[in-house]
C-alpha cells in the first residue's frame, strides 16, 4: 500500500472511531427508553423541552385540559438515569436535591414512583393524565408511545 493509501485508511478509521465514540443521541435514546401515555391522550409527540417541564411539574395540564401526572421510575433504575440525564439534563441526584428543595419551599412533590415498567405500563393504562417512560425491552400494550423530538 502506498503512503497516500496508508493515509487514507487512517483518516477513515479515525472518523469511524469519532462516530462510534460519539452516536447520534436520538437515536441512542429512542433505543433506551420510550415515553409513554394513557391510550386516550392524543399527543403524538412532544419535544424534550415539553417533557422536562411535564416531569419537573412546571406545566399541569395537558392542552387537552386533563391533568398531567408524570410517574417516575425507582432512582435506582438505570432507565431513570437515562431519562433524566437525556431529557431533564440532570443526574438523578440533582434531581432529588430538586425535588427536596420544591417540598421545602411549599412548591410541587415529585412524581409518583413505580419500582418497575410494568407498574408504569399498568399506572398509565388506569389514568388518563399520565405520563412515564420505560426501557426500550418494555411491552408497550395498552399506552401510546409519544415520539420524542429534540
Amino acid at each position: 500500500m502506498t503512503t497516500e493509501g496508508r493515509r487514507i485508511t487512517a483518516a477513515i478509521l479515525a472518523l469511524a472511531s469519532l462516530a462510534c465514540a460519539f452516536p447520534n443521541s436520538t437515536r441512542a435514546d429512542e433505543r433506551a427508553f420510550h415515553i409513554v401515555v394513557h391510550p386516550g391522550n392524543p399527543v403524538m409527540t412532544l419535544r424534550r423541552a415539553d417533557v422536562a417541564e411535564l416531569f419537573l411539574k412546571k406545566v399541569k395540564r395537558w392542552k387537552h385540559s386533563i391533568d398531567v401526572e408524570p410517574v417516575d421510575q425507582s432512582e435506582r433504575s438505570a432507565v431513570r438515569a437515562e431519562f433524566a440525564k437525556s431529557v431533564l439534563g440532570r443526574s438523578t441526584g440533582d434531581l432529588r436535591a430538586y425535588w427536596e428543595q420544591q417540598v421545602m419551599n411549599g412548591g410541587a412533590n415529585p412524581p409518583r414512583v413505580r419500582a418497575t415498567d410494568d407498574e408504569v405500563i399498568r399506572h398509565i393504562q388506569q389514568t388518563p393524565g399520565a405520563i412515564g417512560y420505560v426501557s426500550a425491552q418494555a411491552k408497550l400494550d395498552g399506552v401510546r408511545v409519544v415520539q420524542l423530538e429534540p
